[in-house]
């Protein structure tokens, strides 16, 4: 009886070594996370002017946003991507 209790509380003292080695391992290596500046890409139906803008709250592809200041057309969001701003020390 007695043994039986010494060797479960060795096995979860062991137990406990090995998780608080997992976790010491993981702190090593820390997440990076990297800014990225979101863009909107506008471009008229009819002639085909681009606009690059910075991403608004609710922008979504194939959203109509207004008309064409060079023929009048419709302009709708055709692409939305991510740029990864470079750190001044590079």
């Amino acid at each position: 009886m007695i043994l039986s209790t010494w060797i479960i509380v060795a096995a979860l003292v062991l137990l406990l070594l090995l998780l608080l080695l997992l976790i010491k391992r993981e702190s090593r290596y820390p997440i990076r996370l990297e800014k990225i500046l979101v863009k909107s890409v506008i471009q008229c139906m009819n002639c085909g002017l681009k606009v690059v803008r910075n991403f608004e709250n609710q922008d979504y592809v194939f959203k109509p946003c207004g008309r064409c200041p060079s023929c009048g057309g419709d302009r709708y969001i055709v692409a939305i991507y991510g740029q990864k701003i470079k750190s001044k020390s590079s």
